[in-house]
């Protein structure tokens, strides 16, 4: 009488059984609605600097960001920052932030998004998009911040 080696049988039904486990594993998270229209919003304004169209990332941010920054300090200031990191390679969110703010009295929805981007000249970076939900019900950039 022959017998079998049971570990072979079993150590390819546990591989079997752990294969079809991550098929079923989404890594991607899911957003609320609003949460990813804000994302979104974070994407498309970052998106504007990356092309070099600082005056259009300042006409469409929010009002808070245009009462703190001209669209001329906007300008320089980008152009002097982010010239040297050079082109983007990569950006990925790493983390979402909400907050809640109360401006004259009011509470503002914000989230942070803070990226990881990597630049053509060597660069890694964490930047940092708030946007706040204006009275209209979109979503604009409040603040930005590169930190590397």
């Amino acid at each position: 009488m022959r017998i079998l080696n049971p570990i072979p049988a079993l150590a390819i039904f546990l591989t079997l059984l752990i294969g079809i486990a991550f098929l079923n594993c989404d890594n991607t998270e899911k957003f609320s609605p609003e949460k990813e229209a804000a994302i979104n919003s974070a994407r498309h304004w970052i998106a504007l600097i990356d092309s070099g169209r600082y005056e259009q990332s300042w006409q469409i941010a929010s009002a808070a960001f245009k009462a703190d920054v001209t669209q001329r300090q906007w300008r320089i200031g980008l152009e002097q920052i982010r010239a040297p990191y050079g082109r983007v390679k990569s950006r990925n969110i790493k983390a979402t932030k909400p907050l809640e703010d109360r401006a004259g009295g009011a509470r503002q929805k914000k989230l942070v998004v803070e990226f990881t981007t990597f630049f053509e000249n060597q660069f890694a970076a964490s930047e940092f998009v708030t946007v706040l939900l204006e009275n209209d019900a979109i979503w604009r950039v409040s603040a930005y911040y590169l930190d590397r």
